[in-house]
């Protein structure tokens, strides 16, 4: 086995486009101890609550604008707490949100967290129903989207009334990270 010294290989089949293989059908790739992957699951991004709480009136699915202290966006892909993939980087992609709602003005019936795109196409709603007084929804999954796509994440509750959202880093965060092709 020999040793290869370099300081950069450039990502270029010998054709000048295709697919570069590392190693071969049954072998480990492995990374020295302290090494970093630098793209591995970009583009990545966190927000939570923290601009203060957000009214969401009954029985609509209200997009979640008050979430917008960053935690981290490797590639600036929020905007207007709408999650826009980045051309070129369509794929597989895990996203999460939890809302929770203040309980001042009793629990709502049904309490729904909802990963959808911005043209209203639901992706994913997750309930939390009954009166449940903790009042807390979360919603996770996977989703294959194309560059462009715009994802926003949304509320639902039925309480009787208007709610405000938990002005909390545990109860009111979205983010999501590109898991593959």
């Amino acid at each position: 086995m020999g040793t290869l010294f370099v300081d950069n290989i450039k990502q270029q089949s010998s054709q000048g486009s295709g697919t570069i293989t590392i190693g071969a059908s049954g072998e480990t790739v492995a990374l020295a101890s302290g090494v970093k992957q630098s793209n591995l699951n970009n583009p990545s991004f966190h927000y939570h609550a923290g601009a203060g709480a957000q009214s969401i009136s009954n029985a609509t699915w209200t997009k979640i604008t008050a979430f917008t202290t960053q935690n981290y966006d490797t590639n600036s892909v929020v905007s207007s707490s709408t999650f826009t993939v980045p051309s070129g980087l369509g794929g597989k992609y895990f996203l999460y949100m939890c809302v929770g709602l203040d309980s001042g003005a009793g629990a709502p019936a049904r309490l729904l967290a909802g990963i959808h795109r911005s043209n209203g196409t639901e992706l994913l709603n997750s309930e939390q129903g009954n009166g449940s007084p903790y009042n807390t929804a979360n919603a996770c999954g996977t989703f294959n989207l194309s560059a462009a796509d715009e994802i926003v994440f949304r509320v639902y509750q039925n309480s009787g009334g208007s709610r405000d959202t938990l002005n909390s880093t545990q109860q009111g965060y979205f983010g999501g990270f590109r898991i593959g092709t």
